[in-house]
């Protein structure tokens, strides 16, 4: 059973996930990476939310399965990828893919990471599409992260996200 604290507590990883030596004293100290707090947000959530690649590489290092980490979902269904795509950390996102990141994960309302990204980082949603994934997918709202694009005026994102050439119909009719 995964170590979960009473609402509004944090865990001590969390409270020292801004300082890279102090989150690698706390594990020296017997923390565990595993431990979520009252929203079920991990070490890594936060460290992805922060973008802090050498702290995110650590515990990747110091973990038996990393990929249990990376892959840790809190109450909104939310990876560390997803935290990483809203926070537009494009070389985290890279990162957590060398370490196998699953791709098509979904958050509650079922976006995927680049569903997100395409509501407005676009180096961020190239990144995704470019580790291949699904430009069709779609979200609670039926829409896929084209129409999240052409919402978001990341028009030049398009064309590049689309399987087809998108239609003036199409990139409009969402705004």
């Amino acid at each position: 059973m995964e170590p979960t604290l009473k609402p509004g507590i944090l865990t001590a990883l969390n409270i020292a996930v801004t300082d890279h030596n102090l989150v690698m004293l706390v594990l020296e100290y017997g923390a565990k990476t595993e431990a979520k707090d009252s929203r079920a947000d991990t070490v890594f959530h936060l460290v992805a939310m922060l973008g802090q690649d050498t702290t995110m590489r650590s515990l990747m290092q110091l973990q038996v399965k990393p990929a249990v980490g990376i892959h840790s979902v809190n109450h909104e269904m939310k990876t560390p990828l997803h935290h990483v795509v809203a926070s537009g950390y494009e070389s985290m996102v890279r990162l957590l893919f060398e370490h196998g990141v699953k791709i098509e994960a979904r958050t509650f309302d079922r976006n995927t990471a680049l569903h997100l990204a395409s509501s407005g980082n676009e180096k961020v949603a190239q990144t995704l599409i470019e580790f291949g994934a699904d430009s069709e997918a779609r979200n609670l709202q039926k829409m896929t992260a084209l129409h999240k694009a052409a919402m978001s005026d990341m028009d030049t994102m398009i064309p590049r996200c689309s399987k087809k050439e998108p239609t003036s119909r199409l990139a409009t009719s969402f705004r």
